[in-house]
């Protein structure tokens, strides 16, 4: 049986089939809302229309969009249907019997509640007729995905931020440390910085904007390539807006969240704490494979960064390698697609028996 493989991003959805090397489609987790659609520069009436993902992305300037996975977790039961409706009609499986040959792998955050599992179970088993479920977590499966299976991982996306130890594929619960910031904090905080300067950017539309010209530019102190004193970005309205020093300061409360009035454990210390929660003679070759997984990893000189801000919180002596993978940002996807296709991880799937006979129980005993 083929499965589907959905990387659940609070910025992004990844998904797929578990033949294929890489995620079929990365589509925006936003939701547009618009009472009036203009079009040419002619007001259209389209009361209580609503947009998914991608199909959002022509009309930005004329929509509200909202983010209906937060912290990893749907903010109410009609976004689960709207969205995996549309998951499934990017996928082109339309009818029944289509559904009922397709299994499906869905990735979540360490710690995320057993409601949200609940509830996205309850729509795919009860109304679009799945065979099978599982729900793998993030960080072990970035982990399985690049082929190893032991380490220390650091999983940072758009609003979560996790790290755990995984030891012969087996993760260890009583290191699993997640704080709920990512990469929409260092846009927040990127966008404030430009506007000391005058740049003012406040609806939903600019806040996709302004995350593309972060996304392009940030970088952390330690990035080495030569650069330009400042770098220039082009608008779709033909100005141009300069970047100049915002571009490595917006990273700085990664490693330091009073910046921001935040109370947060820096990355380096998420990786610290959770490696001090394993047996002492483990501690020195966790040090020596930290993965860097997640699109937030992706930020210029942060390997850089995050090598220098953890040896100052150990012995000298200790070695510390990071690897981060070509895209970091694909690596839970294709974890989950290895995984399902292990012939041993053929009894780790949730059946629509199972779910009828134990309920939510079944996640307890079925988990990675």
């Amino acid at each position: 049986m083929k499965s589907i493989i959905v990387d659940l991003g609070s910025s992004s959805i990844k998904l797929g089939f578990n033949n294929e090397d890489l995620p079929k489609f990365e589509l925006p987790s936003y939701i547009g809302e618009t009472h009036e659609l203009i079009v040419d520069g002619k007001i259209v009436k389209d009361e209580n229309k609503t947009y998914i993902s991608s199909s959002c992305d022509q009309l930005l300037e004329n929509l509200k969009l909202y983010y209906p996975i937060k912290n990893g977790s749907f903010s109410n039961k009609d976004d689960i249907k709207l969205i995996f409706d549309f998951i499934y009609k990017q996928l082109d499986i339309n009818s029944p019997a289509e559904i009922n040959t397709h299994q499906i792998l869905i990735t979540e955050p360490l710690f995320n509640s057993i409601k949200n599992k609940k509830n996205i179970s309850e729509y795919l088993f009860e109304n679009l007729g799945i065979p099978s479920i599982f729900f793998g977590a993030q960080p072990v499966l970035s982990l399985l995905g690049t082929g190893r299976t032991s380490g220390t991982i650091l999983e940072s996306g758009d609003n979560i931020t996790q790290c755990c130890i995984v030891k012969d594929g087996c993760s260890l619960p009583n290191t699993f440390i997640r704080n709920n910031y990512g990469g929409s904090d260092v846009t927040e905080y990127f966008k404030d910085l430009l506007q000391k300067r005058g740049y003012f950017y406040n609806d939903s539309f600019s806040y996709q904007l302004i995350k593309k010209i972060k996304e392009k530019f940030s970088r952390t102190k330690y990035y080495k390539q030569v650069e330009e004193e400042n770098d220039i970005y082009t608008l779709p309205d033909g100005s141009s807006i300069r970047i100049g020093d915002e571009k490595k300061n917006c990273t700085e409360i990664l490693f330091n969240f009073h910046l921001i009035g935040k109370n947060y454990s820096s990355i380096d210390k998420m990786i610290y704490d959770s490696i001090n929660k394993t047996d002492i003679e483990l501690r020195i070759k966790l040090y020596s494979e930290i993965l860097l997984s997640g699109g937030n990893t992706s930020i210029k000189g942060l390997p850089e960064a995050l090598y220098k801000e953890i040896k100052k919180r150990i012995n000298n002596h200790i070695k510390v390698r990071l690897y981060t993978p070509p895209k970091p940002q694909n690596c839970c996807w294709i974890g989950g697609k290895v995984i399902s296709s292990l012939d041993d991880f053929k009894n780790m799937w949730i059946t629509k028996g199972e779910w009828d006979e134990k309920g939510e129980k079944i996640f307890k005993e079925k988990t990675i």
